[in-house]
């Protein structure tokens, strides 16, 4: 099973990607591996994520952009329902 990176680590992989490091590079830096940093990348941009504005600039970083995705697993035992 793979390790989970934190959401700061996620972050700062976005934005060395946002100002141009390669994938090995920011493999080097925080140890998240160019395929799962696509996958987070490819998150992001879905949950609104503009890396590079219209205008040139860095795009906005916020926590929804890095956030710990649901786990599957079996649900929580839920108290009998009472009549």
């Amino acid at each position: 099973m793979g390790q989970y990176s934190d959401t700061v680590t996620r972050a700062q992989a976005l934005t060395l990607k946002a100002v141009g490091l390669t994938n090995t590079q920011i493999q080097q830096v925080t140890g998240i591996p160019p395929r799962t940093l696509n996958d987070i990348l490819d998150r992001a941009i879905k949950a609104g994520y503009e890396p590079i504005t219209s205008d040139g600039a860095l795009g906005r970083l916020d926590s929804s952009h890095v956030a710990n995705a649901p786990k599957s697993g079996r649900p929580s035992k839920q108290e009998a329902i009472q009549e």
